[in-house]
């Protein structure tokens, strides 16, 4: 609980398991915004918010006593905030490299602005890919090779994507998508005023997309509710005397 919340550089906020346990979850509620930005200095490694199962090196695995791979499932994540910024090839993640489930990711904030190959995911190995819950009260904007992904690169089903927007603006392609790679493709549910950009495709492509494909199972489903403002409903009549 905070006015503001600042992760940069590598900086993490990280409950995870690395065997049979679950995962803990992570619940950040900040008055002002969050801020996830940038990689460890020299290093691939980003700044994250995460629960999630993981795979620890060969030499700490033996150290530890651990399994090769983690079978526990990951936990949640909710962040409330008027604003959350993921930038410069940050996370926001729940995620599974084992064989159990990714968790939920719930997002409730008045906007979303996620910049040059930042990450909300939800994504497994094996397991069911999870679910990423974004609630935004004005926009969701994504730039620059930016994704939200609740993939399952396994035998699992992709994970189920629920946005609701007024505005989602999507550039340079960055993608919304929910794929499965043997189970079937998730499930993504889009309720907005407007979208700009964004296309449901069956693949993706160099543009910024839509899709909840699988490579070889069932393809999943997309559904845009785009509940546009009729401009007829705010015409009244105006009397017909002048006013003083």
């Amino acid at each position: 609980n905070t006015t503001k919340l600042v992760l940069r550089d590598g900086g993490r906020v990280d409950a995870s398991t690395f065997a049979s346990g679950l995962a803990g979850s992570v619940t950040i509620n900040a008055s002002s915004s969050v801020e996830v930005s940038g990689t460890v200095p020299g290093s691939v490694n980003p700044s994250l918010i995460i629960s999630s199962a993981n795979i620890l090196d060969e030499f700490l695995q033996q150290l530890l006593e651990l399994p090769a791979l983690p079978t526990g499932n990951s936990g949640s994540v909710s962040i409330e905030t008027p604003l959350l910024k993921v930038t410069d090839g940050a996370q926001v993640t729940v995620k599974n490299d084992g064989t159990a489930n990714a968790g939920t990711l719930q997002i409730n904030a008045e906007s979303i602005f996620l910049n040059n190959e930042a990450n909300i995911s939800a994504s497994t190995k094996s397991g069911q890919g999870g679910d990423i819950k974004l609630n935004l009260q004005d926009s969701l904007i994504m730039r620059r090779n930016s994704v939200i992904n609740a993939e399952s690169l396994g035998t699992g089903n992709g994970g189920n994507i629920t946005i609701n927007s007024p505005v989602i603006l999507g550039l340079e392609n960055s993608d919304i998508i929910a794929n499965a790679l043997q189970g079937n493709g998730g499930n993504i549910n889009i309720t907005t005023q407007g979208i700009f950009s964004l296309e449901f495709r069956d693949r993706l492509t160099p543009d910024s997309d839509i899709a909840a494909s699988s490579q070889f199972g069932v393809n999943g489903t997309v559904e845009i509710n785009n509940l546009r403002i009729d401009p007829r409903s705010a015409i009244v009549s105006l009397p017909p005397e002048l006013a003083d």
